[in-house]
Formats: C-alpha cells, sequence, structure tokens
C-alpha cells in the first residue's frame, strides 16, 4: 500500500492520504514513531529480593522498590538513598510519600543508577486505642505526637489525656505516664513501647437483665423502670421455665467493686420489690440451669436398656416406654427398683405389674436403677439344622432347656440305610462373646509376634467343627457322648464315604479305597511313602466326625478319614504367617487356650 508505512502488528498506517489533505488547507506535518527506553538499576540492601531490574524510563524510587519485592521488616522506610554516577543524591523518606503525599523527593530514575535501604533505626511500636496500631520507624528528633500521627490518632473510646510508655534501656527500664502537653516534646528512643487505654464504658442509667425473660438486655432506668419488678415487666415478663425461689443482683458498691445480691422472684413479683441502681445486672435463673444432669437407669429385659435424663414426676411407665418397652419372656411380676440413699439407707421394692397395674405410676427419684428379669422358663427361640441321611432332615427348635443329640434324632426318626453314622459331623457357630475372646486372642497373638501391621480380621470364623461319637450318644443317652446342643448348631449325617486321604509329607498325596485289612502304614505306602521332610511320629488322623487322633495304641482307621504328615520347617527361625495364626485363633473359643497354642507354636 503506497503513501503509508508498515506498522509492528503488520498493519498499515496511511499516512499519505491524511498529509495532501492537510497540504490542502496550507498546513504542515512532522510524524515520528518510536519505543520508550527503559533503565537498568540495582536495588540494594534491606529488600525482599535485591537486584538488577529493567524498568521503564518513566520509573521512580517506589517503583523500583516495587520491583524488589518491598522493605524487609528490618529495613529503614525513613532513609533510602539514590546513589547516581557514584554520589548521593538524593534520600528518599517513604513515610513522608505516604503520610504527607511529597513526591518531590520521589526522584524519575536513569540507567546504572543504584537505590540502597539501610537497616532500620528506631522501632516505636504504638498498641492500644489508636486507629492503626503497629511498629513505626521514627527518626531521632521525632517524638510520641509523630508516632501518634503515623498511628492515624485516637480511637473513639482512647483516653487521650495520658499515655503509658515504656522505655528498655542497656540497664533497668522507665516507664513513663505521659500527659497530652508532653505529646509533642518528649523524643521517642529505639524499643519503646506506647500503649494508649481505652475508656471504661459506663453508663449513667443503664441497667441489664439477662435470663429467663422475654426480651432479655439493656434498659434505662425512668421511664417507669425504677424497680426490678418493672424491669421484669418491661423485659416482657417471666418465661415458664424460669426459677422463682432466688434471683441475683451482680451490682456496684459504694467503692464501685462488684457484689452479688440475692433476692427471691417471688417475692418481688408479690410486692416486696428492689430499688435498681445504675449498671445493675439482674440474672433469672431457668430451672434446666439449676438441674443436676440427673439420670434413671434400666436394665435387663426391655429393649433399649441403658441410662435416661430424670425429669421431676418421671414414673415407672415412663421409663419402661423409653426404653422401647419389655422384650418378650420379661417378667412382670418381680419388677425391681433400686433407690440410692440421700439421707437415709437406700431402698430396693419390688413391684407385681400383671395383678396391680398402678404401679407403673410409682414416680421414680433420681439414680433409680429398675431391673427387668426374664421368666425363670423362657428362652429366645433356638434352631437345630439337622442334615444328610436321616429320614427327617430339617430345622428343629429347640423345646426345652436341655436338648442333646440323641433328641433330635428321635424326632427325626432315625437314618436312612445309607447313613455312615460314625461319620457324622457337629459344626457349632461362634457365639457374639466367643467371637469377640477370638478376636481378642488373635490381636494379643499378633501382637506377640510384633507383627501389629499385618492384621486380617477376614482370617477369622465364625464357626468351628465339634467331634462326636453319635453311635455312642443314641446307645447312651445322657451320658457324656450325648451332646447338649445349642442355637445353630448344624449335624450332618453322610452317606459312606469309602476312601482315605493321605497328604502332608508323603511323595504322593493321594486318596485310596479303605480296606479293613490296611494300617496306616500300607495308606502312606501307598502315597509313595515319607518324603525327607516327613516327622513320621508326629502323623495325624483326622475323622469324618471331627475328631483327631495321634499316632499310638488307639490309632484307628475308618472309612473317610484323613491321613495328615507333617513336615519338617524350613527353617528353625521361620515365622508363622497370619493365616497360620488364625486357623489356631479359629480352632477354639478360649482366650487363654489359644494364645497358649499360638506361643507353643513359636517356640
Amino acid at each position: 500500500m503506497s503513501g503509508g508505512r508498515k506498522c509492528q502488528t503488520g498493519g498499515w498506517i496511511p499516512i499519505m492520504p491524511f498529509m495532501m489533505s492537510l497540504a490542502d488547507q496550507g498546513s504542515n506535518l512532522r510524524l515520528s514513531i518510536g519505543q520508550i527506553k527503559g533503565v537498568t538499576v540495582n536495588v540494594l540492601g534491606e529488600v525482599n529480593v535485591p537486584g538488577m531490574y529493567t524498568l521503564p524510563s518513566l520509573s521512580s524510587i517506589t517503583s523500583a522498590i516495587f520491583m524488589a519485592g518491598g522493605i524487609k521488616e528490618t529495613g529503614s522506610v525513613r532513609n533510602i538513598k539514590l546513589y547516581r554516577g557514584g554520589k548521593q543524591i538524593s534520600s528518599f523518606d517513604l513515610y513522608d510519600f505516604i503520610f504527607e503525599g511529597k513526591f518531590d523527593e520521589n526522584l524519575r530514575l536513569q540507567d546504572n543508577d543504584i537505590i540502597s535501604v539501610d537497616g532500620a533505626g528506631k522501632l516505636v511500636s504504638v498498641s492500644g486505642a489508636v486507629t492503626r496500631p503497629m511498629t513505626y520507624v521514627l527518626k531521632d528528633e521525632q517524638t510520641v505526637k509523630d508516632a501518634l500521627d503515623y498511628a492515624l490518632g485516637f480511637k473513639y473510646n482512647a483516653v487521650t489525656d495520658k499515655i503509658h510508655l515504656e522505655r528498655i534501656a542497656s540497664g533497668l527500664g522507665m516507664v513513663y505516664d505521659l500527659t497530652d502537653s508532653q505529646f509533642g516534646s518528649f523524643k521517642v528512643e529505639n524499643g519503646d513501647k506506647i500503649s494508649i487505654k481505652e475508656n471504661r464504658t459506663l453508663f449513667e442509667n443503664r441497667v441489664t437483665i439477662n435470663g429467663a425473660v422475654m426480651y432479655p438486655g439493656s434498659y434505662s432506668i425512668g421511664d417507669g423502670i425504677t424497680t426490678v419488678n418493672s424491669l421484669i415487666e418491661a423485659a416482657g415478663g417471666l418465661l415458664e421455665n424460669a426459677y422463682k425461689e432466688r434471683g441475683q443482683i451482680n451490682r456496684m458498691d459504694e467503692a464501685r467493686q462488684r457484689v452479688f445480691v440475692s433476692f427471691s422472684v417471688d417475692d418481688v413479683l408479690s410486692g416486696n420489690d428492689i430499688e435498681l441502681v445504675r449498671e445493675d445486672i439482674i440474672r433469672i435463673y431457668t430451672l434446666d440451669e439449676l438441674r443436676t444432669d440427673a439420670a434413671v437407669r434400666i436394665n435387663g429385659f426391655v429393649n433399649n436398656p441403658g441410662d435416661f435424663r430424670f425429669r421431676e414426676g418421671m414414673t415407672l411407665g415412663d421409663l419402661v416406654m423409653s426404653a422401647g418397652g419389655f422384650k418378650d419372656g420379661a417378667d412382670l411380676k418381680k419388677i425391681e427398683v433400686a433407690s440410692i440413699g440421700y439421707r437415709e439407707i437406700g431402698e430396693v421394692h419390688d413391684y407385681d405389674l400383671e395383678e396391680n397395674p398402678d404401679a407403673y405410676n410409682t414416680v421414680l427419684k433420681s439414680y433409680d436403677v429398675v431391673s427387668v428379669r426374664r421368666q425363670t422358663y423362657f428362652r429366645e427361640q433356638s434352631i437345630i439344622d439337622l442334615r444328610g441321611e436321616v429320614i427327617t432332615p430339617g430345622k428343629y427348635v429347640i423345646d426345652k432347656v436341655v436338648v442333646r443329640l440323641s433328641d433330635v434324632l428321635n424326632r427325626a426318626g432315625g437314618f436312612t440305610p445309607e447313613a455312615y453314622v460314625n461319620g457324622s459331623k457337629l459344626v457349632r457357630v461362634l457365639t457374639d462373646e466367643e467371637m469377640e475372646n477370638q478376636r481378642t486372642a488373635y490381636e494379643k497373638a499378633i501382637k506377640n509376634l510384633g507383627r501389629e501391621d499385618s492384621i486380617d480380621y477376614s482370617f477369622l470364623a465364625d464357626r468351628y467343627d465339634v467331634g462326636i461319637d453319635l453311635e455312642k450318644a443314641l446307645k447312651n443317652p445322657g451320658s457324656s457322648a450325648d451332646l447338649v446342643l445349642r442355637d445353630g448348631d448344624i449335624i450332618t449325617v453322610p452317606q459312606m464315604n469309602n476312601v482315605v486321604r493321605i497328604s502332608g509329607g508323603v511323595y504322593v498325596p493321594t486318596a485310596t479305597s479303605f480296606d479293613e485289612k490296611y494300617k496306616w502304614k500300607d495308606y502312606v505306602s501307598a502315597a509313595g511313602g515319607f518324603t525327607k521332610q516327613a516327622r513320621k511320629r508326629k502323623i495325624y488322623a483326622i475323622y469324618m466326625n471331627g475328631k483327631i487322633a495321634s499316632r499310638g495304641r488307639h490309632f484307628k482307621m475308618e472309612p473317610g478319614m484323613e491321613l495328615v504328615v507333617p513336615e519338617k520347617k524350613e527353617s528353625e527361625n521361620r515365622r508363622m504367617t497370619a493365616t497360620e495364626i488364625a486357623a489356631i485363633a479359629s480352632s477354639t473359643s478360649s482366650v487363654a487356650a489359644m494364645i497358649i497354642a499360638i506361643m507353643n507354636l513359636l517356640k
């Protein structure tokens, strides 16, 4: 494009048409385009980021200080020096610039200027009732008045005719209480601490009422408010939960000390009134404030036993309802209420709620304990699961206090022809208490091993096998072999399993058919014999009924059993795995037995 100049952004500036237009009018124009040159300066001393900076040529001392991250707390804001050509040409006072708006010392910078910030001079702190309390840097000839001016003067509630100044010297310090006539002449020193006190807010006609009134707060004496009764009325009257036997006045006596004056709220309301004094603070208490956190307790056969907050007039029926009512099987003929003694010995009373329902209205006292017991022959429903080769398998309810193996098998009508009675097995579900015992034993064993970081509760089982001899139990009902059953027990009568398994320290762990003529050695031979790691003297058998036997005189071979040949440890120092510990923990519900078993294996 002719008659123009290409600009930095790639466009064109149409100069010639514009100049021709001016020429037509008899005028001349000279146009020049340039860039603002930068200046390089050094900022040294007590600034946050000292160094060399390139700034626009119109920059001033404050611009350079800003680029250097500002002045440190240890730096002086009162004597910022500007060097040019090796000579100091200016001393810039930042306070004059900020507080008084002086611009003449904030010189424009030139290339290679040096700005130096010295260490702080006199540091004087101003605290208390001023607008801007902080620490200021003051010059040698400056006074307390200058420090107060920098702090933007007194706040509205300040004591303005006197200030307190503390001065720390190399020896003993000094304190000064200066009057306002000394503010302009008393020179400050480095480390001085100036504090300005606040006026106490006192009122000529103010009274305050707090607590159980409709509108608590401050009120003015006069306009009908001259007594405690009239103040209560002005505050909207008492709340329903107000405690009327005693109130309290927090009052200044003649020596201007706070004292407490107690009064009866009922007497004041009845005409025995009390005159108010300025700055009185009246307190009306609530019943809840004066009530202790007394409780009553109910335990036993209720749905939610525990402690409940006591309330005046609370009855036995109220407490039972709070606890969710009675459980099935609760003995209502003997409800016990035990009261603790205050001035007399405590008492225990029994109530028959079936014969005397009015006893529900018995008024309780704080800290009473109510006990609800179970009926003598009541039992929560318990189920036995009978499986396998019986005439009538299924679930059977425990219908009496003691139910044995023979009882359930008789109710089931006996066995089918395919039943293998000697292999019958009982699996018992752990109770909540046994589960907790198992968990505790597992944790203790892991802790003794120094393995707290490897606790894994998923290893723990919720049931275990109980070895039984069902054939003996049926032949001798009520004997020790005829075990007493409990809720959750699972009895399984299997079919004949005509094999014997061999596992552990043998060359070919296998299963082979049962032969009455075979001894245990014959089965080991059928599995290839012992390995080098086999512990031959520790071989044991696990029978189908859950019993375990070790090698010896009574080592009897039966169908369905398993021969286990233990192996020697790979290392005498091998540590038990968490799985091994959990396996032991799951084998019994006794905490002591589990810990002993685990620790024995660690030896």
